[in-house]
């Protein structure tokens, strides 16, 4: 089962992983520095920490974004990599490909 239910706390992860939980989704939303602009209840930290929390509990986390509201290029890129990090998760080609895609993006080449 893969359940979706907003910032979560160690406990909770774990009482979710005893109920037959296996995947959790929360997504990150848009860039950390544009973050601020599109919510005003909860941090970009708090999203993130989210993620690491599920997947510490031994919860498979599944998170993505909204692309759309204001990102650069660059911030895209940057999301892309955070997510990597914080689901220790290694896409296909993803680590190279982001690397030629900040130079991209930084310094036009």
């Amino acid at each position: 089962m893969c359940t979706s239910l907003g910032l979560l706390t160690a406990e909770r992860a774990q009482r979710l992983l005893e109920a037959g939980v296996h995947a959790y989704n929360h997504n990150l939303n848009t860039s950390e520095a544009n973050y601020a602009k599109i919510c005003s209840t909860h941090t970009f930290a708090d999203r993130v920490d989210t993620v690491g929390v599920a997947r510490d509990a031994g919860l498979s986390p599944c998170s993505g974004a909204i692309f759309g509201m204001d990102e650069s290029d660059e911030e895209i890129v940057d999301l892309a990599l955070i997510f990597e990090s914080s689901t220790r998760t290694q896409f296909p080609s993803t680590s190279s490909s982001l690397s030629r895609a900040r130079r991209w993006v930084v310094n036009g080449s």
